[in-house]
């Protein structure tokens, strides 16, 4: 495509017609295809702002940021032409660059007693620590965890429970349960903690036979969960078995009711045929009113 020849021109200091050319000869066209992209490619127009900065270092002082010379100012305020200056921002942090953002934002409308303190955070912050918050601002929520728990794992040895803690309720609150297990798969009592919350997600959300798998999926058995669950979907049998491994014993007046309650279940001919041998099957197996049954 057009992009490709021009950048291929300026490697090679040539074009096809046999026109000398400088390096950044094309910057401003190439920019231009970038930001005309559906949706805009606006980090590889700002990686490309930033290397062709490069070739002009040797002409600034090496006192002065490369990002704030007059060549990359232009470059970004052409750019906020043919993008909004705020997405142009967010980009730039998206890319954890944070000098690359203040270059952007020192000719936007930003407000610079907001942006400048942010930036210095972030600079001032442990890598993955201040990664995780740019995250968050941007909503790239799986990254955030990824960055959350690898910052978890240079804490300090007293504060790694508390961490696990902010791990979890973040994992809690944006549905990262597939990824807060494959992040902990060496971590089983941490991993159990995430497989417990995500069995109660499940429950919350009216799941309660994949509710029931992922709590006895756990290692141990969250044997609480699995008697929630199994009663929520009916599966008598689990429910039983549940409560026999941890212990619990089941009243008569219990077994009687989940017996009632299967038996009076609104269903076609079959089904009926089917609850009323469920239900004197649980009083049989598990109860002692053999009469009733």
């Amino acid at each position: 495509c057009k992009r490709e020849v021009m950048l291929s021109a300026e490697k090679d200091g040539v074009t096809a017609s046999g026109k000398i050319v400088k390096e950044g000869h094309f910057l401003l066209p190439t920019l231009s295809t970038f930001a005309k992209e559906n949706p805009p490619k606006l980090e590889e127009a700002l990686t490309l702002i930033k290397n062709s900065a490069q070739g002009e270092h040797s002409k600034q002082s090496k006192r002065k940021s490369i990002l704030l010379s007059e060549h990359v100012q232009s470059s970004i305020q052409y750019l906020a032409f043919l993008a909004d200056y705020e997405l142009i921002f967010n980009t730039a942090i998206g890319m954890y660059d944070f000098d690359l953002a203040k270059a952007v934002a020192r000719h936007s409308q930003m407000d610079p007693k907001v942006y400048l303190p942010m930036l210095k955070r972030w600079r001032e912050l442990p890598e993955d620590t201040a990664r995780y918050e740019v995250d968050v601002k941007l909503k790239r929520y799986e990254s955030a965890l990824r960055h959350l728990v690898a910052a978890g794992q240079v804490a300090e040895e007293l504060a790694i429970e508390d961490h696990f803690e902010k791990c979890l309720k973040f994992i809690k609150e944006h549905g990262l349960h597939k990824l807060g297990l494959e992040l902990f798969k060496d971590d089983k009592t941490n991993r159990r903690s995430i497989m417990v919350s995500l069995g109660e997600h499940l429950l919350l959300e009216r799941k309660p036979e994949e509710a029931l798998a992922i709590f006895l999926a756990a290692n141990p058995r969250h044997l609480d969960g699995g008697k929630r669950a199994s009663r929520s979907c009916g599966d008598w049998r689990a429910y039983f078995a549940c409560c026999a491994e941890d212990g619990d014993t089941v009243d008569d007046g219990t077994i009687t009711a989940i017996a009632e309650s299967i038996s009076s279940k609104v269903c076609n001919m079959r089904e009926q045929r089917d609850n009323y041998a469920s239900a004197a099957s649980i009083l049989l197996d598990y109860g002692e009113d053999v009469a009733y049954a």
